[in-house]
Parts: C-alpha cells; sequence; structure tokens
C-alpha cells in the first residue's frame, strides 16, 4: 500500500525557557523550523511562580505556562 500525503493545519504552545521574551520567541520558532512546521509565534508570556510549580499543567489558562508559544501554521 502507497502512503498518501496531508496537510494538517493545528493551533498548539511550547514550553520554552529564556532570558527574556525576545529569546523565548526565537527558541520556539526555533524548535518549529527545526521540526519541519511552518508556524508563527503570535504570543509569549511569562509564567508566575504558581504555575512554574505545576508540572501538570499542559492545558493552561491565559497566563500560559513559562514563557509561552503559540504557533499557527
Amino acid at each position: 500500500m502507497i502512503n498518501k500525503r496531508y496537510h494538517v493545519s493545528s493551533i498548539f504552545s511550547l514550553a520554552v525557557e529564556g532570558r527574556d521574551n525576545l529569546e523565548a520567541k526565537e527558541t520556539a520558532a526555533r524548535i518549529l523550523r527545526c521540526s519541519g512546521i511552518d508556524g508563527s509565534v503570535v504570543e509569549v508570556c511569562e509564567v508566575n511562580k504558581v504555575e512554574q510549580t505545576d508540572t501538570q499543567n499542559h492545558y493552561p489558562g491565559t497566563s500560559g505556562p513559562k514563557r509561552q508559544a503559540t504557533a499557527r501554521s
């Protein structure tokens, strides 16, 4: 059986670390690019101390995970 090609669109977020918002944005963009994902970083939000200790926070609220990067492709 021959595999078919599919185009999949998605909205997702990445939790990355950085010294500041710019470094977090660049890190997220690099992760996307190196993974073969054509995406754009649209928001970066720093996490407060309470959110940093929540390791099960896979679906964050509006404040997001530490230096959240959300990409849309």
